[in-house]
């Protein structure tokens, strides 16, 4: 029950930072990060830390840590499972697989390290 939980939370997750990224400089990112309470080019964290809903920060924390290809910056994140998205999608920007290996998760280190490739 908890893993089925926590499968679905970071799915959820995935989607929403997959898309950050994904759709970074499209008009409905723009649309979607703004309701989140930020920008999609997003780089200064202290935004992100006066938001109040835990999910958009730990949404625009990812970002930041994307834009800036920072990986540090996700260590502001409380939620081990959020960190390790956050972790997963600084890999993918910074094309580094050293910052994989900073997930605690083996199955989602596993999934950034294919993303990689």
């Amino acid at each position: 029950m908890i893993i089925n939980t926590m499968k679905t939370e970071f799915s959820m997750l995935l989607v929403l930072a997959v898309a950050a990224v994904f759709l970074s400089g499209c008009s409905e990112e723009d649309t979607s990060t703004k309701a989140m309470g930020f920008d999609a080019n997003v780089k200064d964290s202290a935004v992100c830390m006066k938001l109040n809903n835990s999910a958009s920060r730990s949404t625009c924390l990812g970002v930041v840590a994307g834009n800036t290809k920072d990986a540090a910056v996700c260590e502001q994140i409380n939620s081990p499972l959020q960190k390790n998205v956050c972790y997963s999608e600084a890999a993918k920007k910074m094309k580094d697989p050293k910052v994989c290996g900073m997930i605690s998760d083996e199955s989602i280190s596993g999934i950034c390290l294919n993303n990689l490739k």
